[in-house]
């Protein structure tokens, strides 16, 4: 699991909505294997949006 996975996996919405300057919304925000489809989108949709190897 890499950082952003990380993140993205304890609940961090605000990671991703601080590094796209976007409001997400997500309708079932749980740890779940249907967050793997939406983290993929998030990365097509937004990675030039952010730095996916930021270290906090």
């Amino acid at each position: 699991m890499n950082r952003f996975e990380n993140n993205y996996r304890s609940g961090r919405k605000e990671y991703l909505e601080a590094k796209t300057g976007k409001e997400i919304e997500i309708e079932y925000y749980q740890e779940s294997e249907d967050n793997t489809a939406l983290l993929n989108t998030l990365l097509e949709n937004y990675h030039d949006n952010f730095d996916i190897s930021r270290q906090d």
